[in-house]
């Protein structure tokens, strides 16, 4: 009994002692229990989350407080998604953590996850994940997140709510101020893996998920599938954000809109599947837009080893095909692009611009090579392409081949081959070869050797037409951001033949070299330097630009040796089409220069023509020797007003009859107008031709020349020497007046006066149209008087008449040499000798129809030459081709040409007043007798 109470006693005491030791631990762990945290519970919480997650976890502070463990500073590195850090954390739990390892609640505040860019997560090693859940926790939240990118990109604010254990669930919030928010739902369990479907998928305040998507997460892998992803229409602007989370950015061009679009995505957890089929969408490029048919694609694989096909409708039968295999040891596959009907899709794609083309295109694309040195070989084929708005414009068959492949940050296209022909009114057979590159300041593209062979061109009508031309063209286009697209281009052209109209010549030995460089920005295009050059002929340099306000061109001229461009040249061109173009003659050197520019106010030329010892001849009828000078030319609608002189001098200029020695003169040119100021002299037959106040319209104006013209003291035996015309005697003088050329007409109010056999004869009333064609119109009215009937019919050997007359040609029409219009008078006075031969008679009586030509070779009337006669009187007129003779010699009778004398044997002539057809009296001049003088005009 003793034993026993011995035994409680000291149960008693070792039970007091162990509950004073319980309450002095107890005391000494309240007092120190931030200590005890600090020190023992944060160690071993930051071992166990570094062993659980395979990481680096560092805790700065641990607390309790109430019932509530608290930690600052919170880090957690070397995790394959990013690094965490937490401003502060707080758990509630009681003895759950331990017996059930159960949270309450666990709260997160000022958490920044930072994500590795996808290939920096990539290189990690792939952790299995834990079969269960390390800990369930019944409320977790997430308080003032961010998630932001590794590269300082905006980063998104999060906030959520979840629970964690063998189910769980997640609420999850994501914004961006600029962007949206996406908001995400999900729920599954956590038992030998991550069991899930995602049924909440909202961006921007529309759904997404057309069906929840189930996702597997296990032994470090990603599967699931079965979930569907619809959006009404998704643009570039939406992906940019959503990819940037993986580090993926979008260039900013083109942008696009997909409509109807659906993503199924499955995972098995080594392989991705994906389905992507969209209904329609655009596709922008500045101010260009593609609409997008239907289109699949499917993308199955996984890191490094992916796989995509399907392709599209681009309309009007066009269509996309993808096939590709991309690996990170090798690249194959193609693309393919076929047009076949280019007017179908331009008709499909109104958004392309105002273009039309025809014909069918096909663009194929084999890639090859690695991921990191990738390859592409292109192959491009059209047929029949062609402008059906410009029919004229040949159509194009034409095949390029060319690789493509990138040296770090430029693209190269190398090895570029072409080969084609032109079909149609212009053809010709095109080969060549190009290259080309790209890099992010700009691209540039060569053409080291283009030709066009056999070239041949030929007008609708058939009247124009040159064959077998031979063009070659090497050059360079360059454009870098920023700045003006640069081109320089240079080629020939030889050989083939020409056509036009009745004109052909061999062009066999004929050669041309051009040069192009400039510029082009912003729909501008400006020519520094172009030339063309053609051997032994001369050269012409131009520049300019064109676009938008600014059109201007300057050019220049050079001939340096026309003589041996004219005996190199002028034998095959122009003297075997044109034979007597033989009569031309040149030499010197001749030099010209134009500056024009077309603007709001209209446009202006300024012209430049600049001679050099020039000497010019056609044959015996003008020639023109030492010409030299510089001869200013301003026209235009819109040139300035100013007035620029020059000068022209020569040693000798001859023109016909005209002859000048050594002479200078000034010139001065305002715009539309050139001017004369000074007199021009010219020697003729003795007399003088002088030209004066010469004053010429240019365009804009209609082609006008106003001058004055005088002639003094012309002898007419040497002028008519010199013509070729029946020698005559007397003088010519003249005081035209204002001549005035307009409207292809020269008209003058002046008069000639011609002191000639032995009278005088006026001219007035000219007026000459029509001044360039074969037939020019002259008018004009003639009278004279006093005229000596002797000298005139001998020096015309119509028959020698004597006796005075007095008369008048009015209205007179000449269409070249044929008269068709006039009325004409003539009378012979009543004094003086008046004797008529028998030559002239029987003349009279050819042009009257009359029978005294019989009654001449009858009787006495063999025996006389000559007959006397009172009045001889002729009234005339042309009309319509109807020629009326009239007898006037005899008052109050119109039959009497010639009224015969007092005495016998008397001679009349007489006729029948009619009209008779002008051809009909032509064939009765060319009955004439016209024996002696073999010069006399009919």
């Amino acid at each position: 009994m003793n034993r026993s109470r011995s035994f409680f006693r000291r149960l008693g005491k070792a039970a007091a002692l162990g509950l004073l030791l319980t309450v002095l631990l107890a005391a000494v762990a309240f007092m120190y229990r931030d200590r005890l945290v600090q020190g023992l519970v944060r160690p071993l919480l930051v071992r166990e989350l570094s062993r659980r997650f395979q990481v680096e976890a560092t805790i700065d502070r641990l607390w309790l407080q109430g019932g509530t463990l608290r930690a600052e500073g919170v880090e957690i590195t070397g995790a394959s998604a990013g690094d965490l850090e937490l401003e502060r954390l707080e758990m509630v739990g009681g003895w759950e953590l331990f017996s059930e390892r159960r949270l309450q609640k666990l709260v997160l505040t000022g958490g920044r996850l930072l994500l590795q860019p996808a290939e920096t997560a990539g290189d990690s090693p792939r952790r299995p994940w834990p079969e269960g859940a390390p800990f369930s926790i019944d409320d977790l939240e997430i308080r003032d997140g961010e998630i932001r990118l590794a590269g300082g990109a905006e980063p998104w604010h999060v906030e959520g709510r979840a629970t964690l254990g063998r189910q769980w669930s997640l609420e999850l919030k994501l914004r961006q101020n600029e962007v949206g928010t996406l908001e995400l739902q999900g729920r599954g369990d956590w038992e030998g893996g991550i069991r899930g479907e995602m049924t909440r998928f909202q961006w921007r305040g529309n759904d997404l998920l057309g069906e929840p998507l189930r996702l597997n997460w296990g032994d470090g892998s990603l599967t699931g599938g079965g979930g569907e992803i619809t959006l009404a229409e998704l643009g570039d602007d939406d992906l940019r954000p959503l990819l940037a989370l993986a580090g993926i950015r979008l260039p900013e061009a083109p942008r696009w809109t997909v409509r109807n679009l659906v993503l199924k995505p499955s995972f098995d957890g080594n392989k991705l599947q994906l389905a992507v089929t969209s209904g329609s969408g655009v596709l922008r490029w500045e101010e260009r837009t593609l609409l997008l048919g239907p289109m699949r694609l499917e993308v199955a694989g996984k890191t490094g080893a992916w796989q995509v096909t399907g392709g599209g409708d681009l309309g009007g039968r066009s269509r996309l095909k993808i096939d590709l295999h991309l690996g990170e040891e090798r690249l194959e596959g193609k693309v393919e692009l076929k047009v076949p009907d280019l007017a179908a899709w331009q008709r499909r794609q109104p958004g392309l611009g105002p273009w039309s083309a025809g014909g069918a295109v096909d663009l194929e694309i084999a890639i090859g090579g690695r991921a990191a040195e990738p390859r592409w070989e292109l192959h491009a084929s059209a047929k029949r392409l062609s402008l059906p708005e410009n029919p004229a414009l040949p159509a194009i068959d034409l095949e390029a081949r060319a690789l493509l492949s990138r040296e770090k940050e430029r693209w190269r296209l190398s090895g570029g081959v072409l080969s084609g022909s032109l079909t149609g009114a212009l053809s010709a057979r095109l080969s060549g070869t190009f290259t080309a590159a790209l890099d992010k300041e700009g691209w540039s593209a060569q053409l080291p050797d283009l030709r066009a062979e056999e070239l041949s061109w030929g007008s609708a009508d058939g009247l124009a037409a040159c064959a077998g031309i031979g063009m070659t063209l090497q050059g360079e286009v360059a454009a870098v951001s920023g700045r003006p697209t640069r081109f320089a281009v240079r080629g020939t052209m030889a050989g083939g033949e020409v056509l036009y109209g009745a004109y052909y010549a061999s062009l066999d030995d004929f050669s041309a070299r051009w040069n192009v460089k400039g510029e082009s920005e912003a729909g501008v295009h400006r020519l520094e330097a172009a030339s063309v050059q053609i051997p032994e002929l001369g050269e012409l340099l131009f520049s300019g630009a064109w676009g938008g306000e600014e059109r201007r061109l300057k050019a220049a001229l050079d001939l340096p040796d026309l003589q041996k461009a004219l005996d190199r040249h002028a034998p095959r061109l122009l003297f075997e089409p044109f034979p007597k173009l033989k009569a031309l003659a040149l030499a010197g050197a001749l030099h010209l220069e134009g500056a024009g520019a077309v603007n709001e106010e209209g446009w202006s030329l300024g012209l430049t023509i600049e001679p050099q010892e020039l000497r010019v001849g056609w044959g015996e009828t003008m020639a023109a020797t030492g010409v030299s000078g510089r001869l200013p030319l301003l026209l235009g609608t819109a040139a300035a007003e100013k007035a620029l002189s020059g000068t022209l001098s020569w040693q000798g200029l001859s023109l016909g009859p005209l002859r000048s020695g050594p002479a200078r003169v000034t010139t001065l040119a305002r715009t539309g107008r050139l001017q004369l100021p000074q007199e021009l002299r010219f020697d003729l037959a003795e007399g003088e031709l002088v030209l004066s106040a010469i004053d010429l319209a240019l365009p804009p104006h209609p082609l006008e020349l106003a001058a004055r013209l005088t002639v003094a003291d012309v002898q007419l035996q040497p002028l008519t020497r010199t013509l070729e015309w029946p020698i005559m005697n007397g003088d010519l003088s003249a005081d035209l007046g204002e001549l005035h050329y307009r409207n292809d007409e020269l008209v003058t109010a002046g008069k000639a006066w011609i002191e000639v056999f032995g009278g005088h004869v006026g001219v007035g009333n000219m007026r000459l149209g029509e001044l360039f064609s074969p037939y020019p119109v002259f008018e004009a009215d003639i009278d004279f008087s006093a005229i000596d009937l002797y000298r005139l019919t001998h020096t015309f050997a119509f028959g020698e008449m004597n006796g005075v007359i007095d008369g008048h040609i009015h209205d007179l029409r000449l269409f070249g040499a044929v008269p068709t219009r006039f009325e004409a008078a003539l009378q012979t006075r009543k004094s003086g000798k008046r004797n008529i031969s028998v030559k002239a008679l029987n003349n009279l009586t050819i042009l009257s129809e009359g029978g005294v030509a019989a009654t001449l070779s009858r009787g006495i009337y063999r025996f006389i030459d000559f007959y006397r006669y009172r009045s001889i009187g002729i009234d005339c007129s042309l009309d319509n081709d109807l020629f009326r003779l009239r007898g006037t010699a005899l008052e109050g009778s119109d039959s009497y040409l010639v009224y015969g004398g007092l005495l016998p044997p008397r001679i009349d002539v007489v006729t029948t007043p009619q009209a008779v057809s002008f051809r009909e009296m032509v064939k009765r001049l060319k009955r004439l007798d016209r024996a002696g003088n073999r010069n006399a005009p009919l």
